[in-house]
């Protein structure tokens, strides 16, 4: 008996920890074949290409906590991306374009929590039926066309702060504040309750739709962020912005350890790494001079790691 005890322990403790791993060995691995891997200067630049990200995968946390999926959050950004190019083109100023992007994206976070929450209708269906649907209103609005923005957004996407790039900056902040709305707040309760059991939630007294609602509005906001972010770091409107954003989403919240059913996972340090992770792997893969097609089966293989240790752990719990 005890030494079942020991190996089950055993094994979950590798099932905790293995993301961590294999975090370690892919970074120890890199440093190796590329010693400039591991120097301030491609730290920052992984950090900058992870900004692309991290909003929007923050907010789908939480999503993906609560026991649901939003897989528009790519067309979300690009209709964001849309409304960015409809204000700089009237002349507004950049705060005020701003406020619309973020309130874009939060109108389409409410439709979708409405959707889901009073429709009672699938959340992964739903928001991959919305994801053709947002895209398209986004290609409608510029008219698949490659428009320019006004030099201010392009000059404050180069703004630092103590040296970092300020969307580094706010990405990290976002991250921060979502960790610690999960940790340390009832709403944050909630969601890992929610993601739990739908029906115990409600037993106890949950407000479920209102936390269903509040989990995509959010979502929506983050992923109107995202769109921002890209545009203005650019410095062009692009109909291909946020194009296949939400399986990169998805698949950095998986490795990060939030569980695909549920009440499980963190932003800090789970999803955070997870976005990371994927971009150390473009990173290292580029430096030791691979082939780019190699850059997919890799990412490919450790999302079905990560998908593979996911269900261990399910099972694990239920079978405890």
């Amino acid at each position: 008996m005890r030494k079942q005890t020991i190996g089950g322990s055993l094994k979950d403790r590798i099932l905790s920890c293995g993301f961590y791993i294999l975090f370690i060995l892919v970074a120890v691995v890199y440093t190796c074949m590329a010693p400039a891997f591991l120097t301030a200067e491609n730290i920052v630049s992984i950090l900058n290409a992870a900004t692309f990200s991290l909003f929007a995968a923050a907010g789908t946390s939480l999503v993906f906590i609560s026991g649901n999926m939003d897989m528009s959050i790519g067309s979300i950004a690009l209709v964001a991306a849309a409304a960015l190019t409809l204000g700089s083109k009237a002349g507004l100023p950049v705060s005020a374009v701003i406020l619309l992007t973020i309130l874009v994206g939060a109108l389409i976070g409410l439709v979708n929590g409405i959707l889901v929450a009073y429709g009672r209708m699938n959340s992964m269906l739903t928001t991959l039926g919305l994801m053709l649907a947002y895209r398209g209103i986004g290609l409608q609005i510029t008219g698949g066309r490659q428009i320019t923005l006004a030099s201010e957004y392009k000059n404050f996407a180069r703004i630092k702060i103590m040296g970092l790039p300020v969307w580094v900056v706010l990405s990290l902040l976002a991250v921060v504040i979502v960790q610690i709305v999960l940790k340390k707040t009832r709403f944050g309760a909630y969601c890992y309750a929610l993601g739990c059991s739908e029906s115990a939630a409600k037993k106890v007294g949950i407000p479920v739709r209102k936390v269903k609602i509040a989990v995509f509005v959010i979502s929506g906001i983050c992923a109107a962020v995202t769109g921002l972010i890209v545009a203005s770091r650019l410095g062009v409107m692009r109909s291909t912005i946020g194009s296949g954003m939400e399986f990169d989403i998805v698949a950095a919240i998986v490795i990060g350890g939030v569980s695909l059913q549920g009440g499980r996972g963190s932003v800090l340090p789970g999803t955070f790494l997870g976005v990371l992770l994927l971009k150390v792997i473009d990173n290292g893969l580029a430096m030791v001079g691979a082939s780019p097609y190699a850059y997919r089966f890799v990412e490919g293989m450790i999302i079905f790691a990560a998908m593979y240790m996911d269900s261990l752990r399910s099972l694990r719990k239920k079978s405890a």
